[in-house]
């Protein structure tokens, strides 16, 4: 949802309420609004196409990629 105070300079992302730039951020529309997503994960589970686990989203915990890729 955009914060009206910004004017499109920022939304929140409705599953884990992390801070986004609409102008770079995945979205999805529902009832008429567009809603904005810090990831393809928080938007799936807006969707309904991904169950909400006990994690906020993909930012709750490291991802196995990221640490799969680091340098030894």
């Amino acid at each position: 949802v955009l914060s009206e105070a910004s004017s499109q300079k920022s939304a929140i992302d409705p599953i884990c309420q992390m801070r986004v730039d609409p102008a770079t951020a995945l979205s999805a529309q529902r009832d008429g609004q567009t809603e904005f997503f810090c990831s393809e994960h928080c938007r799936e589970v807006f969707l309904g196409n991904k169950p909400q686990t006990g994690q906020a989203c993909c930012h709750a915990a490291p991802s196995q990629a990221s640490a799969a890729t680091r340098p030894a």
